[in-house]
Parts: structure tokens; sequence; C-alpha cells
């Protein structure tokens, strides 16, 4: 059971880390990318080069329910 201390430390790494404070300062200083861009941004960064242990990473941008098509 998990309690409110206690985390997976196999998945939080130094490396992981770097990545999601890396992650969170682009999409924080680009909150308008968009899916494609996110994936230009993936390629261009070598994320999966730096970041080999990686199965995929992925981007969900918000849409608000007004512009959503029927």
């Amino acid at each position: 059971m998990w309690s409110r201390r206690s985390r997976p430390r196999c998945c939080v790494t130094p490396v992981n880390t770097d990545f999601i404070a890396t992650l969170h300062a682009t999409v924080v200083t680009r909150p308008d990318m968009t899916n494609r861009q996110f994936a230009e941004w993936i390629t261009e960064s070598e994320v999966f080069e730096r970041y080999p242990g990686g199965a995929g990473y992925g981007y969900i941008q918000i849409v608000p329910a007004a512009q959503l098509d029927d």
C-alpha cells in the first residue's frame, strides 16, 4: 500500500527529473504548442537519444468544449 511519503523510486532518477523539468519549462513557455510542434520539439531536442529509457512521450492539448466540432 502506498502512503503519502512513499514514491516509486525506480522511476524517479536525476535524468528523469531533468527531462521533466525541461518538458515543464517548454510547455509553460509555449502553452499554445500544437501536437505537431511538440513532436518537432521532441525530435529537435534529441529526446530519444538523450533519454533512451523512455518508452514514449506525449502532449495533451486542452480544448474547451465550445471549440470542439459536433
